[in-house]
């Protein structure tokens, strides 16, 4: 993983011992600077149980990132296409989609107590790309675009791994005016039917002129973990405890009176 600079280092560890999943915490209020739009500051929550569990397969296995694959048809010919996936393009669409979706932009980090994992958003990385964060390119057919899926998930999983998401276009040689584009992302920050909205922002977002983003704290503050949304979360630890033991004597109750009682041992066939 990407280490950070030494003041988001020494704010993050001072921050360690009150993050939790639930909150983002500001670690770094760096302003603009020299007329800027980029802001420079860093905010940090701990991963939440399920978050954590995708992470430790990811960095380990390689196994917790999901592709997404789209044919998409161009009308307008050819300079429209050129138009829609030029370089300048594509990387304002996918500047805009990570302030939209910071998660996108931000990375895992494993704090100095060794136990927590959080989750760091510096905002100026969600105006700039790292080299292999979006690529563009040209392919023949659409075996060679199969083959790719399966050099990001099966054969090279680990390539670029401190990179949250990442998007491909390629400009298809074998059918005019068609472009294949390629999302691969960890699965910490996105799912299958995330993934479609994913999809569905970009081409929108590529289509259309530049949009207002709200600040990036309304926008973080959207980006919190499944399990930190069940309603449970609002109670105290004791009555967390009571309500699933309530639970589990209710469910057991049920299944034993729904359980179908056992054959006779005497029948001849042994289908039931």
């Amino acid at each position: 993983m990407a280490n950070p600079s030494s003041s988001s280092n020494s704010n993050s560890s001072s921050a360690t011992a009150r993050l939790t999943p639930h909150q983002w915490i500001p670690i770094s209020s760096g302003s603009t600077s020299g007329g800027s739009e980029c802001p420079d500051r860093t905010f940090a929550r701990a991963l939440g149980v399920m978050e954590a569990g995708f992470y430790y397969d990811r960095i380990f296995n390689g196994t917790a990132d999901i592709v997404w694959q789209y044919t998409v048809q161009v009308a307008g010919g050819h300079a429209q296409g050129a138009a829609l996936f030029s370089e300048k393009n594509v990387s304002r669409t996918w500047t805009a989609l990570k302030r939209y979706y910071p998660l996108l932009g931000s990375r895992m980090q494993l704090e100095d107590d060794n136990e927590t994992v959080a989750f760091i958003v510096h905002e100026r990385a969600l105006f700039e790309h790292q080299p292999g964060e979006v690529t563009l390119g040209t392919a023949s057919s659409q075996d060679e675009i199969t083959s790719l899926v399966w050099r990001l998930i099966r054969d090279k999983p680990m390539e670029y791994n401190h990179i949250m998401a990442r998007v491909l276009a390629f400009k298809r040689e074998d059918m005019p005016g068609a472009y294949s584009v390629l999302f691969k992302a960890a699965h910490a920050v996105t799912d299958g039917i995330s993934g479609a909205i994913l999809a569905r922002t970009f081409f929108d977002v590529l289509c259309a002129p530049p949009f207002t983003i709200p600040p990036l704290e309304e926008r973080l503050a959207m980006a919190r973990p499944s399990d930190a949304l069940s309603p449970t979360m609002k109670m105290s630890p004791a009555r967390q405890r009571w309500r699933r033991a309530i639970g589990k004597v209710t469910f057991l109750n049920r299944r034993n009176k729904l359980a179908v009682s056992q054959p006779p041992k005497n029948r001849a066939s042994g289908i039931y």
